[in-house]
């Protein structure tokens, strides 16, 4: 988890992208709660410079808090407070 955790700081989008997707995959067997530790960095990709990377975290979330339901607060004032108005469409 700290390697993929590691993989959402990346300067790479596709790279951020793939670690948001396999945190998100695996939060189901998160039994040491690292997603826990590490959510407040996950939810800034709401608003990643790079709109397809914010739109899959956007689409990733529903499965972080079916899985980790203590979070769901977290994940919802994130939402709500997000700009973004980067993610319409021309």
């Amino acid at each position: 988890m700290d390697k993929l955790a590691d993989m959402i700081d990346s300067d790479n989008s596709y790279i951020r992208t793939r670690g948001l997707t396999l945190i998100a995959y695996n939060a189901k067997w998160d039994i040491d709660n690292k997603i826990d530790e590490i959510i407040d960095e996950y939810l800034k990709h709401i608003e990643d410079v790079k709109p397809i990377t914010a739109r899959q975290c956007i689409k990733l979330l529903p499965m972080i808090a079916k899985n980790k339901p203590e979070l769901k607060c977290d994940i919802v004032a994130a939402l709500q407070k997000a700009d973004t108005s980067i993610l319409k469409s021309r």
